[in-house]
């Protein structure tokens, strides 16, 4: 097992210090945190973080092919080429021509996203071994009191997520996550609707938007605490 725990620890003293971001982790300057799992280039978040210097965002993008083209674009948006999931350690790491699509979790080609407006080219091209890490042991590494948005878009393993904050959820106000509907999934082993719905709902959170994609063969799921 790694110990990447230590090397979190490590992000606030040696890693931002060296590149000027320390200020960071002034948490008097810092209103609002943020989570992106699975942050690819940066779509969702990254625009975010430029626009207001008060927002601090914890990157985790295990393709380092990707992290290194999002790293010290911001000093709020902090890189982390680590995957998210429910075991501190290592796990293989699927890469796929489609970028997108990489994961965690071995793709059934059989099932995979086809049609008018597919990606061209979902295919498996190399399997890597990357560094994993729970999102309860980040937040106590990290020193994450509140999270204020959790964004998953981990390709399958977007539940697996969820889990890995144990009793930590509880300090996460809101969450969006993706998950497969369609009857034959792409992803082995991927999580249904309903099984993370009920997850969500015995925790504490309430249901508050559904969004369609990939032609109806997968949601973006939000949830928010309830007060």
């Amino acid at each position: 097992m790694l110990a990447v725990p230590k090397w979190v620890r490590r992000i606030g003293r040696e890693y931002l210090k060296t590149r000027g971001l320390a200020p960071v982790f002034n948490r008097e300057r810092v209103e609002t945190i943020w989570i992106d799992v699975g942050a690819h280039l940066g779509q969702d978040t990254l625009d975010a973080a430029l626009k207001n210097p008060r927002l601090l965002v914890f990157a985790f993008e295990p393709n380092w092919t990707l992290a290194r083209q999002i790293l010290a674009r911001a000093a709020n948006f902090v890189v982390l080429p680590l995957a998210v999931s429910d075991t501190d350690g290592v796990a293989k790491f699927f890469i796929n021509a489609e970028d997108g699509s990489s994961s965690l979790c071995e793709i059934d080609e059989r099932y995979t996203w086809k049609g008018p407006g597919a990606p061209s080219d979902i295919r498996v091209t190399a399997e890597v071994l990357v560094p994993t890490i729970r999102l309860d042991t980040f937040m106590a590494s990290a020193g994450l009191g509140t999270v204020d948005y959790l964004k998953i878009d981990a390709e399958g393993v977007d539940f697996r997520v969820i889990q890995s904050a144990g009793d930590r959820l509880r300090d996460i106000r809101k969450v969006k996550a993706e998950v497969e509907v369609s009857e034959n999934r792409s992803y082995k082993g991927s999580a249904s609707r309903e099984q993370m719905i009920a997850f969500m709902t015995k925790r504490g959170f309430t249901l508050t938007a559904t969004e369609l994609q990939n032609q109806g063969r997968q949601q973006n799921l939000t949830f928010r605490r309830q007060p």
